[in-house]
């Protein structure tokens, strides 16, 4: 357990932009481009976790348009990253 700890203490990282918003509709832009940029340069480090992700707002009526946004924002930012392993696998 130790050298699991020591070598990758973080298998799965989920940036959560789903509640906690106040300001107005927009207002989580620039956390959500904060934490691509953090996750692509993780990335291009080669210290990200194996496996990282994002919970946006449901993709529900009310909520829709918020969701897509910052799905778009996240993996728009992340598009000059290196590739992230879902998208890896989606594209074989």
């Amino acid at each position: 357990m130790r050298a699991k700890l020591a070598g990758e203490p973080v298998e799965d990282l989920r940036v959560d932009v789903e509640d906690g918003y106040r300001g107005g509709p927009d207002a989580e832009d620039g956390d959500v481009l904060r934490a691509a940029a953090t996750v692509a340069a993780d990335r291009t480090a080669g210290t990200a976790a194996p496996s990282v992700g994002i919970r946006a707002k449901s993709l529900e009526g009310p909520t829709r348009r918020r969701g897509v946004r910052s799905l778009d924002l996240f993996l728009g930012a992340l598009g000059g990253a290196a590739p992230l392993a879902w998208w890896s696998r989606c594209r074989r």
